[in-house]
């Protein structure tokens, strides 16, 4: 089988790697984007907001200067309304609006924002508090009945007038200043011009790079998507050519199973004709061999053995008495301890509660006194069992020894039958064992074999299976890489003529055929 080279593409960056590149390149544009947006719109309301304060500042102080124009207006009634005989401006210099705005944070703010206006103010602060004294001077003659005195006019034109004057062009210079050092509605639509241009710029730039960005990455996921399907398709041919030559080799395999199977059977047919004649030969020896065995290796000692067997009985059946007394014993031994143990347990009655765990241990013990009362019963019965059956045995010594007389007899006849059964079993069985290892080792051949083809026939299918799904797989990864599938990979067709089924063949089960069972 061919190996195919890893292709070019995949050696570089993996797909996983350029997606993430791209979203991170997509991800720093927009981030950039968005930063140099913001730092634009951020310029643009501090621009505001100071072109806010200056438009407010400037309306408070035309305000406060149109506020005391009426001021003078309404104090000069006094001298040209001949119906108006008091004062009725405001004389308290802290509780008009200027004076109420010179002790406000509005002031501070606007010291704070343009330091140059603080000797402005410091110096705006008397003569608004000579224009009010000016009224409370008049207001003086008016209750004193002199509106229209010389004194009083003096006072408006010399004291009111000037101060008014100064006051004005105070609060004019502060208008000024504030206007000199702030923002203008020109410059903050220059600004908000420049701010949109710079973010056109951006965008347009931001889009070609994005564009680009996933061009490249698009056309390189596309190339390596492209040449991994090829890939895939020529493997999956190669795995398609496997299976096919591995179903051939299978079919082989199966058909040479079956030819050794068939000589096998053959072998065993002849096999069952010398496995039976060893059977025959193998009957006359067993049948023989008892006799030699018997006299051979019994008669030299008999005699002995049946001597020294008289004296073991009759010491056995001394013995069989003098068990009998200990059994006795004891019988009465258990027969006390039932006693004792019954007493224990009247004893452990009456000392109630406290005697409980007593009484459970002398039920125990009286429980154990009867087994071995039963149990010396049985022994004393099977005692005298064994002294009836050591007298029968003694007689039969006795006929034993007779037998062996005769034995010895027909020993000498036999023997020379047993020799040779004995050479005729042993060379046949070395024939058979022969044939037999022979027989054992065709039999493991025949299995491996056929267990070999089984798996690779197994191993074909599923091989054929795996080439089908991975065609599939190659045809889905094409249609997603835009590559139109028209060498399609050919289909694995195992045959269908002959199938490999090696159950029909007789290698199977060979192991436990009777033949080859009875010679193992």
């Amino acid at each position: 089988m061919t190996k195919h080279a890893v292709p070019a593409s995949g050696r570089g960056w993996s797909v996983g790697k350029m997606l993430g590149f791209s979203f991170a390149s997509v991800l720093l544009i927009v981030a950039v984007l968005s930063l140099s947006s913001f730092n634009g719109v951020s310029t643009l309301l501090s621009t505001s907001e100071e072109l806010i304060v200056a438009n407010e500042t400037d309306a408070a102080m035309a305000q406060l200067e149109v506020d005391h124009l009426l001021w003078a207006q309404n104090l000069s009634f006094v001298f040209t309304d001949s119906a108006v005989n008091e004062v009725t401006v405001q004389k308290d210099p802290t509780l008009c609006n200027l004076g109420k705005w010179l002790v406000s944070e509005e002031r501070e703010r606007l010291e704070a924002g343009h330091p140059n206006t603080s000797g402005m103010i410091a110096r705006m602060v008397p003569w608004h508090e000579r224009l009010h004294q000016s009224a409370v001077e008049i207001d003086h003659h008016c209750k004193a009945g002199e509106a229209n005195s010389e004194e009083a006019k003096a006072i408006f034109s010399k004291k009111s007038i000037p101060a008014l004057r100064n006051l004005q062009g105070l609060l004019q210079d502060i208008r000024e200043d504030v206007a000199k050092h702030s923002v203008t509605d020109e410059k903050l639509v220059a600004e908000a011009g420049e701010q949109r241009a710079l973010i056109v710029v951006f965008v347009s730039v931001c889009v070609v790079a994005s564009v680009c960005i996933a061009f490249l990455v698009t056309s390189k996921v596309k190339k390596m998507l492209v040449s991994t399907s090829r890939s895939i398709a020529q493997a999956s041919e190669a795995v398609a050519s496997a299976a096919q030559q591995v179903e051939k080799g299978s079919r082989s395999v199966a058909e040479s199973s079956s030819e050794q199977a068939s000589t096998l059977e053959e072998t065993a047919a002849a096999m069952e004709e010398v496995s039976s004649q060893t059977s025959s030969n193998l009957e006359k020896a067993q049948k023989t061999g008892a006799y030699t065995t018997d006299t051979i290796g019994a008669i030299d000692e008999t005699n002995q053995s049946l001597a020294e067997l008289k004296e073991k009985i009759t010491g056995l059946f001394d013995s069989s008495k003098e068990i009998q007394k200990v059994v006795q014993t004891i019988d009465e031994i258990a027969f006390q301890t039932n006693l004792l143990a019954l007493n224990a347990s009247v004893e452990a009655a009456r000392a109630g509660e406290a005697g409980a765990g007593f009484s459970v241990v002398a039920d125990e013990v009286r429980a154990l006194a009867q087994r071995a009362a039963s149990s010396a019963k049985e022994t004393g019965e099977m005692i005298d069992e064994s002294v009836v059956k050591i007298g029968e045995s003694n007689e039969f010594v006795q006929r034993c020894s007779e037998s062996f007389d005769h034995v010895l007899q027909t020993s000498t006849s036999v023997r020379s039958l047993v020799d040779q059964v004995v050479v005729a079993s042993e060379e046949q069985s070395q024939g058979i064992g022969q044939i037999n290892v022979s027989l054992v080792q065709m039999d493991k051949v025949v299995q491996s074999n056929a267990s070999g083809a089984e798996e690779s026939a197994s191993a074909a299918v599923e091989m054929a299976r795996l080439a089908g799904e991975l065609e599939m797989q190659v045809h889905r990864l094409q249609r997603f890489a835009g590559e139109s599938a028209q060498a399609r990979t050919p289909k694995v067709e195992l045959s269908a003529a002959a199938p490999v089924a090696f159950d029909d063949y007789p290698v199977r089960g060979r192991a436990a055929s009777p033949t080859l069972a009875s010679l193992n």
